[in-house]
């Protein structure tokens, strides 16, 4: 998936970022549990299982410095 990476201010794909939020859905899921956001600003709200929630976290911004990112042609 190519998500915006701030640090290189483009689109990329970044392999690393897209297993981490893939894990933590799969954590999610087994618990029951979502990881929301406060009127998207503010702290971090856990919630029951929300597929909404989980398209929100998927959709992260990449801030990471790798240089295995690949970019938008």
């Amino acid at each position: 998936m190519k998500r915006w990476n701030l640090t290189h201010n483009d689109e990329r794909r970044n392999k690393r970022v897209d297993a981490f939020l893939k894990a933590v859905s799969e954590v999610c899921k087994q618990h029951g549990l979502s990881i929301s956001h406060e009127d998207r600003h503010g702290a971090f709200v856990i919630e029951e299982t929300d597929e909404d929630n989980l398209e929100w976290l998927n959709a992260a911004h990449d801030g990471t410095a790798t240089t295995q990112n690949v970019r938008k042609k």
